[in-house]
């Protein structure tokens, strides 16, 4: 006789939440299919391009027909491709053209045709590729204009965490400093509105952050500073529940009651924190929970079993690394919601990525 035991591999990206999701495995595997809170218990997830292992992977909610996603390759090529509404990924090819070994990549959260992606290279270029219309990479589009490859966005700075939004983008330098370009009817970008900035400025702020994130539902960025808590600006939808001005404008302020604050992620339309005791506030739009299209102050949950976000945009599920243990876990967003509009169902459990 003998007693065996065995664990699924820790995941080193994950991206996504519904209607499907994609896990790059610390073997480099990249597998996509139905989270348990849409498909069954105990889903079997497809592998992804055959032998080829992968480093990360992003996926954007399309509002019409699933999912589009984007995977770095560790031979550093770039092979987007779309996931279905049943979990099956179609149409896997690689981004033709020349461009450098990219990392740190991330995708406007909501996309109605073309998703926008933005990666950077080892020394901190940042490049985009995907839709341009609105100058979501920093140079001057023409409307309709896809760039079919990686491309340098019109910068000289070099960072160390980029942020593509529906129609802008923000990136982080390594001293904590914040650059933002694209639409401003807000402030968004750090500069007077309402103008559109047209390649990349410095948000105007002493304060210096270590994560950033955009909000999709309205013209509002975010960042966490390095001390801790939260700061925001441009518009500031869902914030009425402070005593914060909304428009805020384009200086960053601090935002009351939110001082623990030490992570942030992106969920479609909304942007969700993360405090040191794993409570956290959620705000933005929900269109996943019915009757609630518009949250019009925090949404503060309770504590969840995560320490720290890991995933890259999603929809309604947001993951992290587990608190106190190894491996990854997953909440569904309407976890963090549902207590502040009643009658819209039972929560779902929090649950672990399959294992391969």
């Amino acid at each position: 006789n003998f007693t065996a035991a065995a664990a699924s591999q820790s995941p080193k990206y994950v991206t996504g939440g519904g209607p499907g999701m994609c896990v790059v495995y610390a073997d480099g595997v990249l597998r996509c299919g139905l989270p348990p809170t849409l498909g069954a218990a105990n889903p079997a997830w497809a592998a992804v391009g055959g032998t080829m292992r992968f480093n990360e992977v992003v996926l954007v909610d399309d509002t019409a027909i699933g999912m589009k996603g984007c995977a770095i390759a560790e031979s550093g090529r770039i092979w987007c491709f779309t996931l279905g509404v049943d979990g099956t990924v179609t149409g896997l090819a690689e981004l033709a053209g020349s461009y450098p070994m990219l990392h740190g990549m991330s995708g406007s959260g909501v996309a109605t045709h073309v998703p926008a992606y933005c990666a950077l290279s080892a020394v901190g270029e940042a490049m985009c590729w995907g839709r341009n219309d609105k100058f979501q990479f920093g140079f001057i589009p023409s409307d309709g204009v896809v760039v079919p490859s990686p491309t340098p966005i019109n910068t000289t700075e070099r960072f160390t965490m980029i942020e593509i939004g529906w129609e802008g983008g923000c990136a982080l330098t390594a001293v904590g400093e914040v650059w933002c370009w694209g639409r401003n009817r807000q402030g968004q970008t750090g500069q007077l509105p309402p103008t559109t900035t047209t390649i990349p400025a410095r948000v105007s702020t002493p304060t210096r952050f270590s994560r950033i994130a955009m909000g999709d539902w309205d013209d509002t960025a975010c960042g966490v500073a390095i001390t801790g808590g939260l700061w925001c600006w441009g518009l500031g939808t869902g914030m009425r529940g402070t005593d914060v001005t909304t428009p805020i404008g384009r200086v960053p302020v601090a935002i009351p009651g939110r001082e623990n604050a030490t992570d942030l992620t992106q969920i479609a339309y909304a942007l969700v924190t993360l405090n040191g005791n794993r409570t956290g506030s959620a705000w933005g739009a929900f269109p996943f929970v019915d009757g609630a299209a518009v949250s019009n102050d925090f949404v503060t949950y309770t504590a969840v079993p995560i320490s720290d976000f890991t995933n890259r945009t999603g929809r309604d599920v947001t993951c992290g690394a587990a608190a106190g243990a190894s491996g990854t876990l997953c909440v569904s967003a309407r976890n963090l919601v549902v207590s502040r509009y009643p009658g819209t169902g039972p929560l779902p459990p929090v649950f672990g990525i399959p294992p391969q």
